[in-house]
């Protein structure tokens, strides 16, 4: 009877000891399971934070590309041939003309050491400014030059009349010219302002512009819209306004139209 009785007693000894082993290896498991699941997860969120740095720093990248200015501090001498636009009659300062504005553009946006020079005048035609003050402008040597002319060739009450062919040849001859003497000079012509006769004397800028492949800004658009018009009465540096020329919108606008242009030549 002690026998037996000594017998159960190391059987359940036994199986006391098993169910301990069992457990524990479970446990063991367990454990190794929850550690093994935590590590994936914690993979997985450095993995997300990595693409999420990644992602950040790219598109950063492209941020700082957009807005890179590309001029790097270099020297551009910008000379401007125009007419009263240019002039910036009825604008409220005299450096909010178009010319005036664009010159800022090249700086402040584009990042060029930009100069403005030039010659503009009321009346203005090739043949009273842009001929006779030629040498001046190749002297000059500027990297960029906008030739805004046209608009007064059509007063035939002008001295320096011209009629669209004459036009068109004039302003070949100016072009070329250009072309010739200051082989390295950026081009820019610009169509005339509002006036009866503007369709005959745009389709002689543009003819001369792909001829010379020489780009063309259309203004015509901006005239089309009285915001831009300095209206009879309005106060500006140069009088009252007229109800006809750009005001500040209005040379702005041609100035926007002109930073298009410049952002082709020296961005893309």
């Amino acid at each position: 009877m002690k026998k037996i009785g000594l017998f159960f007693a190391a059987l359940l000894a036994l199986v006391a000891l098993g169910m301990i082993i069992f457990f524990g290896r479970q446990h063991q498991a367990d454990q190794f399971a929850a550690q093994k699941a935590s590590h994936a997860a914690l993979v997985a969120k450095q993995a997300a934070n990595s693409s999420s740095a990644v992602s950040s720093s790219t598109t950063t990248h492209k941020t700082n590309k957009v807005n890179q200015k590309v001029g790097h501090d270099q020297s551009l001498k910008y000379v401007a041939l125009g007419d009263s636009l240019a002039a910036g009659d009825y604008t409220s300062k005299e450096n909010m003309a178009y010319q005036y504005v664009f010159t800022r553009y090249l700086k402040d946006t584009l990042g060029y050491k930009a100069t403005l020079d030039g010659f503009w005048q009321a009346g203005a035609t090739i043949t009273s400014i842009a001929q006779p003050n030629y040498d001046k402008v190749v002297a000059m040597a500027p990297n960029l030059i906008t030739i805004e002319l046209g608009t007064n060739e059509q007063d035939q009450t002008n001295p320096n009349y011209a009629d669209a062919t004459t036009f068109q040849t004039n302003l070949a001859n100016l072009v070329a010219g250009f072309k010739s003497d200051l082989p390295k000079t950026k081009l820019i012509l610009l169509t005339t302002w509002k006036a009866d006769t503007s369709t005959s004397y745009n389709h002689a800028i543009k003819a001369v512009g792909t001829q010379y492949t020489v780009p063309v800004v259309d203004i015509s658009k901006v005239y089309e819209k009285s915001s831009n018009i300095a209206q009879s009465g309005a106060k500006s540096w140069a009088g009252s306004g007229d109800g006809y020329h750009p005001n500040d919108a209005g040379n702005q606008a041609i100035a926007d139209l002109l930073a298009k242009q410049a952002d082709q030549f020296y961005v893309h």
